[in-house]
């Protein structure tokens, strides 16, 4: 939890300073096409609109990433 009424919360000093960063330097389409916005930002936006989150590992089929056998 923060003091920072536009960062409500965040997992580490990091998370925290690299969302400041990006909420003070970074425009809107940048921040949204990350999935840093603010709360007010959120619901502004449109039901229809997708905010992907950024840290979700997507899970490939990709023969070449299977861990090798010994």
């Amino acid at each position: 939890m923060t003091d920072d009424p536009e960062i409500p919360d965040v997992s580490s000093v990091g998370d925290y300073l690299a969302r400041r960063i990006a909420l003070d330097w970074l425009p809107f389409d940048t921040r949204k096409d990350l999935g840093i916005l603010t709360a007010e930002e959120e619901a502004n936006l449109p039901s229809t609109a997708y905010a992907p989150t950024p840290l979700i590992r997507r899970v490939t089929n990709d023969t070449n990433l299977a861990p090798r056998s010994a």
